[in-house]
Formats: C-alpha cells, structure tokens, sequence
C-alpha cells in the first residue's frame, strides 16, 4: 500500500476482475481520452508503477487502460485549459450507464397526410412510458399523461420520433 494508492482490500482481486471484464465488454463506456491527453496518462502509469504496483507494460494500449485492468480505483486526468481551469482529458471507471426503458409512440392523427390542404397540422398521439420525450422537427413537445400535441407548419413532411425516456 502507498500513501495514495490502495491495492490491498479484502475484494481487490474481484473488483480488478470485474473491470477487466467490463473493458472486454464495454470498453466505450469505461474508458475515454481526448488527443493530447496521452503523455499525462503515461505520467500517470509511471506514478502507479512508482509505488509499486505490478503493472505490465503493454505499449499498444491506452495508458490509463493499462492502469484500469490492473488497479481497483478509478482515474481522471486533468490539464489545464486555456484559461488555466483544469479540464478532464481523460478517465477510466466503472460506472454503468441507466438503463433506457423501450418507447413505444402512436400518433392519432393526422391520419391520412395526402388529405392535408391547411397551413399547418396537428400532430397528437400516445407515447409510453408516460415520461418518454416526444421530439417532432427535432423540437420536444410536451408530454401530458402519456399524450402528445403539437401544429407543424405545412406543406412540408413532419417526422416525428420517440426520445430516450427522461423523469419528470
């Protein structure tokens, strides 16, 4: 054990285990590093390496995965930014991403679009789950009970689509 680093734990071994399998996979939501981080991240290893950590030299893979398959902890690494605020450039954990529930959307009405001759039209319909998103033309529209309304300007196609389920 170092001052800043701990890799003795009772569940050290199952903690690096599971990491190792969530980067086989889930390796794109793990892991992440923006250009230009990569020095910092190798800056990173070498501390790691420097306090004793057994950590194998793999010169074909990111730095701060080698780091994440062979420690418990997660990392971040900071620069400083332009106005010399420090900007996260890169990090490696394990935290999952929520689930995203399935949206189902009908859309009542217009029912039959070829018998459009009005300015605009009113689109409305049911979405579920009741706090799913509604976008039409890209713009969200307001969900009330699991219904949705909206006008469109027309002529013109309106596409209308379910967005990832949101609470309220």
């Amino acid at each position: 054990m170092t001052a800043w680093l701990d890799i003795t734990g009772a569940d050290v071994a199952g903690q690096v285990g599971e990491k190792q399998r969530l980067f086989e996979t889930h390796r794109a939501d793990v892991i992440d590093a923006l250009p230009g981080s990569q020095d910092a991240c190798a800056e990173l290893l070498e501390a790691v390496r420097a306090a004793g950590v057994p950590v194998p030299v793999a010169p074909d893979v990111h730095p701060l995965e080698v780091i994440g398959r062979a420690v418990p902890e997660d990392f971040c690494v900071h620069l400083p930014g332009p106005d010399d605020r420090l900007v996260l450039v890169a990090g490696c954990g394990e935290e999952k991403k929520p689930e995203v529930a399935p949206v189902k959307l009908s859309v009542d009405a217009p029912a039959d679009m070829a018998l459009l001759r009005d300015e605009s039209v009113e689109v409305h319909g049911i979405v579920s789950p009741r706090t799913a998103a509604v976008l039409v033309e890209g713009k969200s529209v307001s969900v009330r009970g699991g219904r949705f309304s909206t006008n469109v300007p027309w002529p013109g196609r309106a596409s209308i689509r379910p967005s990832r389920s949101r609470s309220r």
